[in-house]
């Protein structure tokens, strides 16, 4: 492990971090597996203050994580992945105040009108990108402005991952174009296969890592001036160009979609909860959710499934749960039960 550690860092000393983004500056970073974290001069006993690939806080300051069972075979595009978790790092320190409420993505309502316009509104973004065109990538702001007046709540959700992931996914492509260029090039081709396929909308917090970015890259490929600054800045990112154009509705029915997708997602979600169900588990009241890994949380109905850990508060002890539960929800959406596989592993956190 110290081997990849090394290499990563001998690439990110390479980096101009101030030309990824005003101000912006290298940050520790660990490499961990279930028994080791791997640190800048140490090696400690893994622990479970590590959990996913993000930004926590160690010793006082934000450094940037990585779980080795999702190791990156190449060095270059592993690099962009971890300086991707430092740009949160930056974004805590900059006083970022547009992180989404991850609760209520998990309670995206994945309805077919929603889910249909926002695949066939992206089209246009994919298009301005690829043809260079700002008629297009007006067509994409109008668009986005008129479902945000119909679904407002949704719109903020995914605005608020597209500019916070979105942000850090575009200075990933941005350290691909200084190791490596044709990996920048290989990365965008790759991000716009996976915005033509309406099966990748859902979930769709995933999905807005790459509209965000595709919103900054055709802004740059455009020539089209916009501020990126953090503090302060309340708008998200499909907000930060000016933009009168009038959309018509009428447009998107020239794009074809196969709604077959968002029925199979939904009876897929059912099975996988029934069958939960009905094997042996524990039950655990009176909870809150403390925690969860939102790219593996899903809603059913009345519950939630966990498919990576939930942390949860019981009376005055919080436990990590690792492995697969079930949180059933009240009226109001509150997770009230957790249902635990017996075998499921779960630990006491302070």
């Amino acid at each position: 492990m110290r081997d990849i550690y090394e290499a990563i860092e001998q690439n990110i000393k390479k980096l101009n971090f101030d030309k990824l983004f005003p101000k912006f500056k290298q940050y520790d970073f660990a490499l961990y597996n279930k028994d080791e974290v791997f640190l800048k001069d140490k090696v400690i006993p893994f622990d479970e203050r590590f959990i996913g690939n993000t930004t926590i806080e160690y010793e006082n300051k934000g450094i940037a994580i990585w779980n080795l069972n999702y190791k990156v075979e190449d060095i270059d595009v592993f690099t962009s992945k971890i300086v991707h978790e430092m740009f949160h790092a930056f974004q805590l320190d900059q006083k970022e105040a547009r992180f989404p409420n991850e609760y209520q993505g998990v309670l995206y309502d994945y309805n077919e009108e929603n889910l249909i316009w926002k695949f066939k509104e992206t089209q246009f973004l994919v298009e301005a990108y690829k043809e260079q065109s700002l008629s297009k990538f007006n067509d994409f702001l109008a668009s986005r402005k008129l479902r945000c007046d119909k679904f407002k709540i949704l719109v903020n959700y995914e605005s608020g991952i597209e500019t916070v992931e979105g942000m850090a996914k575009f200075i990933e492509v941005s350290v691909l174009e200084q190791l490596k260029p044709d990996l920048k090039v290989k990365s965008i081709e790759d991000l716009l296969i996976n915005l033509q396929n309406p099966k990748n909308y859902i979930p769709v917090r995933k999905i807005s890592y790459d509209i965000g970015a595709l919103i900054m890259l055709t802004a740059e490929i455009l020539g089209i001036k916009y501020n990126r600054v953090i503090i302060g800045n309340v708008e998200n990112v499909y907000e930060w160009f000016d933009n009168t154009k009038s959309f018509n509705l009428e447009s998107l029915d020239k794009i074809d979609i196969d709604k077959a997708f968002i029925i199979k997602y939904n009876l897929g979600l059912k099975i996988k909860i029934e069958e939960f169900l009905i094997d042996d588990f524990e039950i655990i009241n009176n909870i809150t959710l403390t925690g969860f890994d939102p790219m593996n949380t899903y809603k059913y109905k009345k519950y939630l499934i966990f498919d990576h850990f939930v942390r949860i508060k019981t009376f005055n002890e919080e436990k990590n749960i690792f492995g697969t539960s079930c949180a059933k929800l009240d009226k109001e959406n509150n997770a009230v039960q957790l249902y635990v596989a017996k075998q499921t592993k779960n630990t006491i956190v302070s």
